[in-house]
């Protein structure tokens, strides 16, 4: 989306493309209406792997069975008030998301498959392969990392900026 956002809008796209929407038009205020909508719906499934997580390790030890639901139920909307007012109470958020996006979407997407491919392929790969693997991955993973430190230094630069200016 972002990317379809920068070819539209170029050099003046705001923090979200949303920003950038016509406010009289009609289709514009109906496809906001239906993103705000799908935030709405989908926002709590974010938690889904974090409560199966802590649903049985921590939740379930320390409860009865007949409490569990609603502690559990509670603990759901604990987390959901807890993420809305930390999103509330930062002021640039769009400096927050460009910096967690710097650091968690280069790990995510270049230097964990890069290791996991490794490890997975370790054993099984003939020597020529193994070879090509190696090259491929560290390759793959160094691209990632210089992604990571360089986004997250550009995005700490824009924080202070920001600060600094007010």
């Amino acid at each position: 989306m972002g990317f379809f956002g920068y070819l539209k809008y170029g050099a003046e796209t705001a923090a979200s493309i949303t920003l950038n929407l016509p406010e009289g038009d009609t289709l514009a205020q109906s496809a906001l209406c239906m993103f705000s909508i799908a935030i709405f719906f989908s926002y709590a499934l974010q938690f889904y792997v974090v409560m199966d997580i802590i649903g049985p390790n921590i939740i379930k030890p320390n409860v009865s069975d007949a409490m569990y639901p609603y502690v559990e139920f509670f603990t759901r909307v604990v987390l959901n008030v807890l993420t809305l007012g930390m999103a509330a109470t930062v002021p640039w958020l769009d400096l927050v998301v460009s910096l967690l996006g710097a650091i968690k979407m280069s790990t995510l997407s270049l230097m964990a498959p890069a290791l996991v491919d490794s490890a997975a392929n370790w054993n099984s790969d003939s020597k020529p392969l193994f070879i090509f693997r190696c090259i491929k991955n560290v390759t793959v993973f160094t691209i990632g990392f210089l992604a990571c430190i360089i986004g997250t230094y550009i995005s700490t630069m824009e924080i202070v900026t920001r600060f600094k200016n007010g």
